[in-house]
């Protein structure tokens, strides 16, 4: 893979940076385990949010900014704020390598480079010394010079402790809110059940899942070969019965504006599955059984 630095053009930087200022960041608001930024992927894009840049030597003092990296991987640009650009280095499914647009009195300072580290969250930030960092007016704090500085991105929420709530337990949420049981029942896919008040399993809703270990994905993951297979996994034929064909809603398919929504009646359960948009999910319904409110 040839991983030269490509310059995009002004029309593509001018797309990017348009990006990031109307993008709906609202979507991507959660903190991330152990201080990590937030990470999230979507289609041929990548979106960064962290708020304090850590020095990796102790003797540096870390940078308290908010940091917003939008990527566009078509393009090969990034925005990392009104007019600043960034450009692709590299992108595989590993590793994203960043740089920044060098300004023509940078002497100092090499121009940032930031690498995501796509296996374990973490976004680095690599500052180097410039052609003439060992000049006289290079020097920098108490007789220094440029060095390299390596700072790594975390994100923290910030709460307002007066007014926040108290930890919750497992049972005080549960006091507080309706829940069910969910399950991965593959990579990326999971099945919310609920229960009959006999403990047999009355619904099944499936659906991609997409809060990963450092990443949130975005991806449409699911489509109706997929959910045919996992529905056929979770509930057989032989214990969905005989298809009922005396059920007008059995084989009917609907459009609903944008949204399709199929029904196959058995004498067991009803399937349900609705796509839209490559995104598709289902729920199965046990037709005997009585869901506890």
């Amino acid at each position: 893979m040839n991983t030269a630095r490509i310059r995009p053009t002004p029309v593509a930087l001018f797309v990017i940076a348009a990006s990031l200022l109307v993008a709906k960041i609202g979507t991507c608001q959660l903190p991330s385990g152990e201080g990590k930024p937030i990470i999230s992927k979507k289609g041929g894009g990548i979106f960064i949010l962290g708020n304090i840049w850590s020095p990796t030597d102790r003797g540096e003092d870390q940078i308290n900014e908010t940091t917003r990296i939008r990527c566009n991987k078509r393009l090969r640009a990034c925005a990392i704020g009104p007019g600043q650009l960034l450009t692709v280095a590299s992108w595989t499914s590993q590793r994203i390598v960043l740089t920044q647009e060098e300004s023509a009195g940078q002497v100092c300072w090499k121009p940032n480079v930031y690498v995501v580290d796509l296996q374990k969250g973490s976004v680095s930030r690599i500052m180097a010394p410039g052609r003439r960092s060992d000049s006289v007016e290079c020097k920098w704090g108490t007789g220094g010079r440029p060095r390299r500085i390596v700072y790594r991105l975390s994100f923290f929420q910030r709460i307002d402790h007066a007014h926040a709530n108290p930890a919750l337990t497992a049972s005080e949420l549960a006091d507080r809110y309706p829940h069910h049981e969910v399950y991965d029942v593959q990579s990326g896919v999971q099945m919310a059940a609920k229960f009959a008040p006999n403990g047999l399993v009355c619904e099944m809703r499936l659906e991609q899942a997409h809060f990963g270990t450092n990443l949130i994905n975005m991806i449409p993951g699911m489509d109706e070969e997929h959910i045919n297979g996992l529905i056929d996994q979770l509930v057989p034929r032989s214990e969905r019965g005989e298809e009922d064909k005396k059920d007008t809603s059995n084989g009917l398919m609907i459009g609903m504006g944008q949204v399709d929504e199929s029904t196959h009646s058995y004498s067991n359960v009803r399937v349900h599955v609705l796509s839209s948009n490559g995104t598709t999910v289902a729920y199965i319904h046990w037709r005997h059984r009585k869901c506890e409110q």
